[in-house]
């Protein structure tokens, strides 16, 4: 046979090139010096312009066995969030049960519009009970609703509880003490079962009120530590804490910083452990919950905001995400039930056509994505530590220190928009034509009092 006659190359023979010459390589064919430059300026994260092993063997977590199990290719589940209003809630119980019955793996059901006990008992009791099952109540639901799952819950049934009071305060200025309470009796009773997690905290709402990956990173660790000091005093144990959780990041359009910055959360949450005796903790069961950006999204190119979103979930499944929601963005009142088929599908096609679900960590070995990791986890850890020495998230948000540093990054991204130095297609490059559809964004909750140092969610498209 013909390759008989094919010499067998061992690889051996081949000489890997060192870093000088692929910059001499590199420089010869762009005839022109090379230097370090930033990936966007939002992210503010210098890079090089070439990586190679030197590089990674210089990173101390990629020596570490347990870093080995970053992720462990189980895929994700497919979350699909239903407001339930007070005026038709047989329609939305039927977009629930068409959801799942088209692949969404649980529903989130956003209980707040429920003004009273009766109403919301009523719809606890009639919810589809299929997949997985999620709340988002106010906090004056909490105690009803925890009874409820106390009492009528099946065993064993996955889901999370989406109440982040501490982040609620952040943005609304109500206190939080009474529904960590109610959380700690929860957790002494046994009321969460095994695979429902009681604690969504909520990392998205940095990025969405104008900050950066590293704020994400830095402030969502800083108001995690608040929960643990918070439970660990009522005596609760750390790494069952820690087992409760479940973040929640927005992902930004910032396609490989946002893959190492989910990445990055996962050791530096393993890190932040440690601080508290637990030092058995492994990445792979810090828990995310990701979903596509707001504050970039368009309302008049829906389109375009698909792609994006798809760019998006593509970036929070490569980073490790463990659950997954593509909701409706602010152009999709035109045809909000082919946008969510759309949004769905986009998971389908990446589990079922891309087989992401199938390789256990697809940018493992990346010497990019391994030097970014680490870039963000140093930013991000000497920052948490800045803000723990100013006294911790909470005078952080008091003393307006958070809200400051996020401020001036929403103001710089305004300006680099506005300008034409970071293009945003649809918004500030190849605009569709027609006028805005959405409405600017009207904050979820009910706001205590006027507050300068709150956090306010805002979208790129209405500030330039």
């Amino acid at each position: 046979m013909a390759n008989k006659k094919i010499k067998q190359i061992q690889y051996s023979e081949f000489i890997p090139p060192d870093t000088s010459q692929w910059v001499s390589a590199v420089k010869k064919t762009l005839e022109r010096s090379l230097s370090a430059s930033e990936i966007t300026p939002f992210s503010r994260t210098l890079v090089k312009p070439l990586y190679t092993e030197d590089d990674s063997n210089q990173i101390g977590y990629l020596k570490d066995v347990a870093f080995k199990e970053m992720l462990l290719g189980k895929g994700w589940e497919l979350r699909e969030t239903i407001r339930i209003s007070t005026t038709e809630t047989e329609s939305d119980f039927r977009k629930a049960s068409h959801a799942l019955n088209q692949g969404a793996d649980g529903i989130i059901y956003d209980l707040r519009p429920l003004d009273n006990k009766e109403l919301l008992l009523s719809c606890l009791q009639n919810i589809q009970k299929q997949g997985s099952l999620s709340f988002i109540p106010k906090e004056s639901q909490l105690p009803a609703l925890l009874e409820f799952m106390a009492n009528h819950f099946e065993k064993n049934k996955r889901g999370s509880l989406y109440a982040d009071s501490i982040g609620n305060w952040t943005t609304t200025g109500f206190p939080y003490d009474d529904s960590i309470k109610y959380l700690s009796n929860a957790l002494k009773h046994n009321v969460f079962q095994s695979g429902f997690h009681s604690m969504v905290i909520d990392g998205s709402l940095f990025q969405e009120a104008g900050g950066h990956q590293v704020h994400e990173l830095a402030f969502t660790l800083s108001k995690t530590t608040v929960y643990l000091d918070e439970l660990t005093d009522q005596g609760h144990d750390p790494y069952h804490v820690i087992g409760q959780m479940e973040f929640a990041f927005s992902v930004g359009s910032d396609f490989i910083t946002e893959i190492a910055k989910i990445r990055a959360f996962k050791l530096l949450c393993c890190q932040l452990a440690k601080a508290y005796g637990v030092t058995k903790l492994f990445p792979h069961q810090i828990l995310i919950h990701g979903h596509p950006a707001r504050w970039n999204q368009s309302s008049t190119d829906r389109h375009t905001n698909l792609i994006r979103n798809t760019a998006e979930t593509m970036a929070a499944l490569l980073g490790g995400c463990n659950f997954l929601t593509v909701n409706p963005d602010p152009a999709s009142a035109v045809n909000e039930s082919f946008d969510r088929r759309m949004l769905r599908n986009i998971s389908h096609i990446l589990e079922h056509e891309s087989y992401f679900s199938k390789v256990a960590d697809p940018v493992a070995g990346s010497y990019f994505i391994d030097h970014l990791t680490n870039q963000l986890m140093e930013q991000a850890w000497a920052l948490f530590l800045k803000l723990e020495e100013k006294g911790g998230f909470i005078q952080g948000i008091q003393s307006g220190f958070i809200r400051k540093e996020i401020l001036a990054n929403k103001n710089n991204l305004m300006l680099q928009v506005k300008e034409g130095k970071k293009v945003l297609i649809g918004i500030n490059k190849y605009k569709p034509e027609g006028e805005a559809t959405a409405a600017p964004i009207v904050p979820d909750k009910e706001i205590k009092e006027s507050n300068d140092l709150l956090l306010r969610p805002f979208r790129i498209e209405e500030n330039i």
